[in-house]
C-alpha cells in the first residue's frame, strides 16, 4: 500500500469528476502535447475569469496567463476557429459547449490534483505549480484510477 493511512480531506471529494470527450486525448495517450497544453491553458483561464467576474476579455486572460495581448488576441482566434471560444458582445470571450467541456475537465483535475498534493503536506505554491503540469499529461485512465483510489483512501 503506498500510504498506511486516509488522507485528509481538503477537498470537496462529491465535485470531483471527468468530463468525456476531452480534446487531446484518445484512448489514454496524450496528442500534441504543446499544442493541447497551451490550447487547456488558454480555456481553464477564461472558465477561471468567468467563475470569477461574470465576464471575459481578452485582456483578462493575458493578465492571468503574463501574456501580450496580440499573443492572446492570435489564440483566440485560432480557438475561435476551431470551435472552441466565441465572442460574448462588444470586447467579450465565452466558451462554446466544445471549449466548456475541456476546460471544466482542465480545471477539475487542476483543482483535484493540487488539493492532493496539499493534503500531503506540499507548500501551495509547489502544489499549484506541480498540478498545472500534470493536468495536461496524465492520461484519463490514470487520473480515473488516482481519483478513484483516493476517494477510497478517504472513505476508509
Amino acid at each position: 500500500m503506498i500510504l498506511d493511512r486516509p488522507l485528509p480531506a481538503l477537498y470537496n471529494l462529491q465535485q470531483v469528476r471527468l468530463v468525456p470527450e476531452l480534446s487531446g486525448y484518445k484512448g489514454g495517450a496524450v496528442l500534441n502535447i504543446r499544442h493541447t497544453q497551451s490550447m487547456e491553458d488558454y480555456l481553464e483561464a477564461i472558465l477561471m475569469i468567468q467563475q470569477e467576474r461574470g465576464l471575459c476579455r481578452s485582456v483578462d486572460v493575458a493578465a492571468r496567463l503574463g501574456f501580450t495581448k496580440p499573443s492572446v488576441s492570435i489564440a483566440m482566434k485560432n480557438l475561435a476557429t476551431s470551435g472552441y471560444v466565441s465572442k460574448a458582445g462588444e470586447n467579450g470571450l465565452q466558451l462554446t459547449e466544445k471549449g466548456l467541456r475541456i476546460a471544466q475537465a482542465t480545471l477539475e483535475r487542476h483543482r483535484f490534483l493540487c488539493a492532493f498534493f496539499t493534503d500531503l503536506g506540499v507548500a501551495p505554491d509547489v502544489a499549484e505549480r506541480d498540478a498545472c503540469g500534470m493536468e495536461h499529461s496524465i492520461s484519463e485512465e490514470s487520473f480515473e484510477k488516482f481519483r478513484d483510489w483516493y476517494i477510497k483512501q478517504n472513505r476508509q
